[in-house]
């Protein structure tokens, strides 16, 4: 096994829908001095609704397209065309369109945050930082920024990391909740930072004792990192017995099978 923790456990993104629907919100903030942007717009809430209420993306896209016609220098259309082209498997020119309505609107949140995900997903995170740091200045009580942002902070371990992982304790929908406990253990233990990485990995754990993924890291963490192969041993051992019936994680179970025969050995 490598040394890292190899088994975060990723905070659950909101997904694409929920941001259509914040581009509901802003259609009803929009006016327009021109037809050219009214028919915009027009066709925008119909590709909105279409996406966001029906799934029908692939109207969507159609609609979408035309609001960009419209108006080419409409931000919203083109984000929304955007998400539509994302969901069209065309992510390069959705990317493309998404830097259009930067370039037209650099204080538009949905622009800026839609882009850092598509290259975070491409694990491009030097790309994707720039755009999430934006998207969070615009809006930093978005909950879906603040969390990609910091996830993407912890990959380039960028010395905000902490900070932002602390700021989503804070919120209502992470207070007292495993994971960020967890993300804030992995961050510390992969910076060397000993003493808060078992700080937090060990309250991820006593919120969540048997949540697998918890109890493989906090194995890992007392195997490679502090060298205790005994208590390494007894969360490895935990890990088997809760994932005994559970494929998914068969894979990790089979290393960490071949990990405690050597540490048996030591």
């Amino acid at each position: 096994m490598k040394n890292t923790i190899f088994a975060i456990f990723k905070i659950k993104l909101y997904r694409v829908h929920i941001s259509v629907a914040l581009l509901s919100v802003l259609l009803v903030l929009l006016t327009g001095c021109s037809n050219e942007v009214k028919d915009s717009n027009v066709l925008l809430k119909k590709a909105v609704t279409l996406a966001s209420k029906d799934g029908k993306w692939k109207e969507a896209l159609k609609y979408a397209a035309q609001a960009v016609n419209a108006d080419p220098q409409n931000a919203n259309a083109l984000v929304m065309y955007a998400l539509t082209l994302e969901h069209d498997n065309q992510k390069n020119k959705a990317k493309k369109e998404l830097r259009k309505a930067i370039k037209i609107s650099p204080m538009n949140f949905m622009a800026q945050f839609s882009l850092g995900r598509f290259l975070f997903a491409e694990k491009d995170y030097e790309g994707a930082y720039e755009y999430l740091t934006n998207a969070y200045k615009i809006q930093p009580k978005n909950i879906d920024a603040l969390v990609l942002y910091a996830q993407c902070s912890a990959k380039l371990r960028t010395q905000n990391t902490d900070k932002l992982y602390l700021k989503l304790e804070q919120t209502e929908y992470f207070k007292n909740k495993p994971e960020i406990y967890n993300e804030l253990g992995s961050y510390y233990a992969e910076t060397n930072k000993l003493s808060q990485a078992a700080q937090y990995l060990t309250k991820a754990y006593k919120l969540s004792p048997s949540n697998p993924t918890i109890v493989a890291n906090l194995g890992v963490f007392c195997d490679k990192y502090l060298k205790k192969p005994k208590k390494a041993r007894f969360f490895y051992r935990k890990f088997i017995s809760l994932t005994n019936d559970n494929s998914a994680f068969n894979n990790r179970r089979k290393q960490i099978i071949a990990r405690i025969k050597v540490i048996s050995k030591a």
